[in-house]
């Protein structure tokens, strides 16, 4: 197991190993990396005094997030399989993809571990609210906060909301506003999200972790994540919702290396017509319309 590249605390901070280990996985860009890494450590005070860690796991990552990454601050870690891996059903990067989240549990350091997608963005103070809920026995996962998407919808546990597509245009102010207020409901019948999640690192690997990707279960293609936590389940673990609102927003847009100037434009039209009026100007020609 090859050894994180830690960015250093003052050696007051870190007397003793942390509490609980975060990662999130990425493989190719580079604000993704950067967002999630300030996000997460601006909204847990816990990894300033050391009481958790945070960092990357860059699955087999492109050239150029290596070697920023490698040039960075971040504590990271590279994963690369030592043999090819395939999944039996659906997308054959998963299978990848799975194997890097086992990877990530492997190297943390904490007896608790908090795994997150890379397009993610915590509400405040929510490690501690976690903390305080979490049982050994819990798969624990927060309320999952979404865009809708033309191809993918919104997660079935997921509420419906659009704070912006990606880090570039997501809208700060309004997001912890939806936070500090506290009032969006789960929709009736959800179900808890498996990303993120906390769980005890020895409970997890109880079983030896993710499946390598997804798998043909009586004729269905069923997600690793699901197949394993099902799993864990069975073996008396249980898969819920944290009662208090601790809220994730999820871009629900993957990884891209570059952002195209139409989602740009796209979600910053609104901001931009506010900003120049342009709402009071139509207004405007539509009362000289009138009066013609």
């Amino acid at each position: 197991m090859a050894e994180i590249h830690r960015r250093m605390l003052p050696d007051s901070k870190v007397r003793r190993p942390p509490r609980v280990s975060i990662f999130a996985v990425v493989y190719r860009s580079i604000d993704y990396a950067r967002f999630i890494n300030q996000v997460v450590n601006d909204s847990c005070p816990e990894i300033a005094n050391g009481e958790a860690e945070f960092f990357l796991v860059a699955n087999q990552p492109e050239p150029d997030l290596k070697a920023w990454l490698s040039k960075s601050e971040l504590s990271y870690i590279e994963y690369w399989p030592e043999k090819e891996v395939t999944a039996e059903c659906g997308p054959s990067y998963l299978a990848g993809v799975y194997a890097a989240y086992n990877h990530g549990v492997h190297a943390a350091s904490g007896d608790v571990v908090v795994m997150l997608n890379s397009d993610m963005v915590p509400s405040p103070e929510w490690l501690q609210m976690m903390i305080e809920e979490f049982q050994p026995g819990d798969l624990l996962s927060p309320w999952l906060v979404e865009p809708f998407h033309p191809k993918y919808g919104v997660f079935p546990g997921a509420i419906e909301a659009n704070f912006g597509r990606s880090p570039r245009t997501f809208q700060t102010q309004n997001w912890e506003a939806f936070c500090r207020a506290g009032a969006a409901s789960l929709p009736a019948g959800s179900s808890p999200p498996f990303m993120p999640v906390m769980v005890r690192k020895d409970k997890f690997l109880q079983l030896g972790g993710f499946p390598q990707g997804n798998l043909l279960v009586n004729g269905e293609c069923v997600p690793a994540d699901k197949n394993y936590f099902d799993s864990l389940e069975a073996l008396g673990m249980r898969h819920r919702f944290i009662a208090k609102p601790v809220y994730f927003y999820h871009f629900k847009e993957g990884e891209k290396r570059t952002e195209t100037l139409f989602r740009i434009l796209t979600d910053s039209l609104p901001s931009l017509a506010r900003k120049l009026r342009l709402d009071k100007l139509l207004h405007f020609l539509r009362k000289l319309r009138i009066k013609s």
